[in-house]
């Protein structure tokens, strides 16, 4: 038991529903992405501030948001609501991270489909949702790789908006 303070930033409307149809699980990758350099730290930095806090930082993509999160000692939470704070406004998603994040994706999408259990996902949520975003959580090859630095720094502007968040410590 150490005292430790957590918080979640959670954006509406920035999750799975808000990925164009041709663009499935890019919520994922956005979400992935947050960390991975902002205009002050690289991931590293990120990585190392938030392990030099006592805590850690992420971020996850739902149906309907995106959720970043981070913890530390409580002693260390006004900096770490710092670093999501810069985390969550100043992304910069840089060229060679964001093809990391693709490569470790392309990765993953092939290991998942060889699981039953994910084609099965895929094909339940087809057949509960039909053409709604929620049935088009999971990426395609083609979507993964359609993914630019460009196009997530306009989905990040348009987004994470403050009208659209609900910070909870």
């Amino acid at each position: 038991g150490l005292p430790r303070v957590d918080a979640v930033l959670a954006m509406r409307g920035a999750g799975y529903a808000a990925d164009a149809a041709d663009a499935q699980g890019f919520a994922s990758l956005l979400a992935t992405m947050l960390s991975e350099g902002t205009a002050r730290h690289d991931s590293k930095a990120i990585a190392e501030a938030a392990q030099g806090l006592g805590g850690t930082v992420g971020a996850s993509a739902g149906s309907d948001g995106i959720s970043l999160s981070g913890n530390a000692l409580a002693s260390h939470a006004t900096q770490m609501l710092a670093l999501l704070g810069e985390i969550a406004r100043l992304p910069t998603f840089p060229d060679d991270e964001v093809r990391l994040a693709q490569a470790n994706a392309l990765q993953s999408l092939k290991a998942a489909e060889a699981q039953p259990g994910y084609k099965a996902e895929r094909a339940l949520a087809q057949a509960i949702y039909g053409n709604h975003p929620y049935a088009r959580t999971q990426p395609t090859e083609a979507s993964i790789q359609a993914v630019t630095p460009q196009a997530l720094r306009a989905a990040h502007a348009a987004r994470f908006r403050p009208d659209h968040g609900l910070l909870v410590v």
